[in-house]
């Protein structure tokens, strides 16, 4: 089961729990959908904690990763971890 999200803070939220995007979906312009295929059940109750502002993360990576998630985005092409 997978997780789709259009959130990009949610996303880099999640990128910095661990979680990395499977693929983004650039389907439906100007809309994207980030696309992470494992632990669905894990992702939604962090995406719970997170709309709810019950997370914390470390600040600079968290900078570091959502500037990374947007240049991708804006340039249409895929995660890929460094």
């Amino acid at each position: 089961m997978e997780y789709k999200t259009s959130d990009t803070p949610l996303a880099a939220y999640l990128i910095t729990q661990g979680h990395l995007p499977s693929t983004i979906d650039y389907s439906r312009p100007p809309r994207y959908e980030i696309i992470f295929a494992n632990s669905a059940d894990a992702i939604r109750e962090l995406a719970s904690e997170y709309n709810a502002g019950l997370t914390k993360v470390e600040p600079i990576a968290f900078n570091r990763i959502l500037r990374k998630l947007n240049r991708i985005l804006r340039n249409q092409i895929q995660w890929e971890d460094d």
